[in-house]
C-alpha cells in the first residue's frame, strides 16, 4: 500500500534494508533538510537505537543521526511522495562537527541502501527479505 506524504510531515518512520544491510528496523525522526554540492534533497534524521560507531571508524562514539537521500531520480523528499521511499543512507565522516550547508561528497560516507517505511511491520518485512 502506498501513501503520499512529505517526509517532514511524518512524526516517525522506520528504516529497513531489503538488501541485507540491517537486520532490524531503526526508528527515525526528521530533523531538517540539508543540501550538498551535488544534491539539494538530503535529510538529516535522528536514529534509534543509536548505530554503533566503532564499525564506521568512530571508536566508542555512537551515531545519533544519519543522512538519507532518494535512491531514484524524480523522487524529492521535500514533496509528497509514495511510501516506502528507497534511499541511500550516509553518515558524516567527522561525527562531532556540524555538517555545513553545501557539504561535499567527501564530508559523508555512504553506508547502506535502505527503505523508509511508515510502519515498523512493513520495515520488518523488508529486513526479512533475502538479498
Amino acid at each position: 500500500m502506498t501513501k503520499k506524504l512529505r517526509l517532514e510531515d511524518v512524526r516517525e518512520c522506520f528504516l529497513s534494508s531489503g538488501e541485507g544491510f540491517i537486520k532490524e528496523p531503526y526508528a527515525l525522526t526528521f530533523q531538517r533538510f540539508i543540501r550538498g554540492v551535488q544534491r539539494d534533497d538530503w535529510a538529516i534524521m535522528g536514529i534509534q537505537p543509536l548505530v554503533i560507531g566503532q564499525k564506521f571508524g568512530f571508536g566508542g562514539k555512537d551515531i545519533e543521526a544519519i543522512l538519507v537521500v532518494p535512491r531514484f531520480m524524480g523522487v524529492d523528499l521535500r514533496q509528497a511522495v509514495d511510501w516506502p521511499i528507497y534511499v541511500l543512507v550516509a553518515v558524516q565522516r567527522v561525527i562531532d562537527a556540524p555538517l555545513p550547508e553545501n557539504f561535499l561528497e567527501s564530508d559523508i560516507n555512504p553506508i547502506w541502501w535502505g527503505e523508509l517505511c511508515l510502519a515498523r511491520e512493513e520495515a520488518q518485512a523488508f529486513c526479512l527479505q533475502k538479498p
